[in-house]
């Protein structure tokens, strides 16, 4: 959205996000191009895109059925470090949990290569002191 010159800090939040959404939609029809010129074979007619409103409330469905089952529960945080990886955890004010594999050394023939890995957000459904 940047590259497009949107200024985030100036916009309404709302209107932001609606703008992000109707750019990660757009794409939907590209990428699916691309993939049907590189011969991916997939039911092209039903798309799996995760901003689908019904996809989201079958994600909140699954919570839901693991919460009755007794599988979400609050726990201590347990971190097992290891020489060549770091896990660093950062807690956002949007009560986002970020796992970032800091980094690692990989030996490849005979040079050290440092590699950066970066995972995906896992937000909870509400704030944390609600997981009590």
């Amino acid at each position: 959205m940047a590259k497009q010159g949107v200024k985030r800090k100036e916009m309404d939040l709302a209107d932001y996000l609606d703008m992000c959404r109707q750019y990660a939609l757009s794409q939907v029809d590209k990428q699916r191009d691309d993939f049907k010129r590189l011969g991916v074979s997939a039911d092209w007619d039903n798309p799996y895109v995760t901003l689908d409103p019904s996809f989201e409330a079958d994600q909140i469905r699954v919570f839901g059925a693991m919460a009755d089952k007794g599988y979400i529960y609050r726990g201590q945080s347990r971190f097992i470090g290891h020489g060549l990886l770091s896990l660093l955890l950062l807690r956002q004010r949007s009560n986002i949990m970020i796992l970032i594999l800091h980094h690692f050394t990989m030996l490849i023939g005979l040079k050290m290569v440092r590699a950066f890995l970066i995972l995906t957000p896992i937000s909870w459904f509400g704030r944390p002191h609600h997981l009590r």
